[in-house]
């Protein structure tokens, strides 16, 4: 299990379909490929990975523990910053943690955003809206 999370990690892989065959090609049309598209990056319990389609050209990649990363959508990135860390507020482990990420249409304008975590005492799941500045995101 560790392994093939470690995969995950170190790369976060992409699925893209080929629509035809080059001449050659052993795959048959509309065959998927595997693709590492971001080999020398590492996360640590990835659940999600959001673009907030604002022109931008960032992917954010949510960790379990708390952590929400960023970097450019480029195969040849090296280093992902971190963007919201509210490890303090999110209880995780199993199926509890920081959830998922959402981006609202007018995201570019407002810099809002939202996030779905679990808390403890007592368990519970919140949704919190943040707001994004230049620095990264004020928790």
């Amino acid at each position: 299990m560790k392994s093939a999370r470690a995969l995950l990690l170190c790369s976060i892989v992409t699925l893209l379909a080929c629509d035809s065959a080059p001449a050659g090609a052993t795959d048959p049309p509309g065959a998927w490929k595997l693709v590492n598209a971001f080999p020398k990056l590492e996360f640590s319990q990835p659940v999600d990975l959001q673009s907030p389609r604002d022109g931008s050209k960032r992917l954010f990649v949510v960790e379990q523990a708390g952590v929400i990363k960023v970097f450019a959508n480029r195969a040849d990135i090296v280093s992902a910053a971190t963007f919201l860390d509210i490890r303090d507020r999110v209880m995780s482990g199993g199926e509890m943690g920081l959830l998922g990420l959402a981006f609202p249409p007018d995201f570019a304008r407002s810099g809002l955003f939202y996030v779905n975590y679990t808390a403890g005492s007592p368990n519970r799941t919140v949704v919190s809206r943040f707001k994004s500045s230049p620095a990264g995101a004020d928790p």
